[in-house]
């Protein structure tokens, strides 16, 4: 995906949210938390997001309201139905 796309904050942020939620007994539960704040760098500085600022980047996030799973989770299925359509591979109730 293009870096800046809104698809990539969704993907890390639901990334994170599932680490400790649902990974918690994970063993690689630390690297998969690791990549996940990777991939929330990347989306931050495709954004143009001053990812040295916590101040900056804690606005942002908020703002984003990418701390609410509420929003960001809907949201990204919303992304991934338009593009999957129905070509899922398993199914994505489950998701949810």
């Amino acid at each position: 995906m293009p870096r800046g796309d809104e698809l990539e904050a969704l993907l890390a942020a639901t990334a994170l949210f599932f680490c400790p939620t649902r990974g918690q007994d994970h063993p690689q539960r630390d690297q998969l938390q690791q990549a996940a704040l990777q991939l929330l760098a990347g989306a931050v500085t495709g954004q143009g997001v001053d990812i040295n600022s916590a101040e900056t980047l804690g606005d942002w996030f908020t703002q984003q309201q990418l701390n609410d799973p509420n929003h960001f989770i809907p949201q990204l299925n919303q992304h991934l139905e338009s593009l999957i359509a129905d070509h899922w591979v398993f199914d994505p109730g489950r998701f949810t």
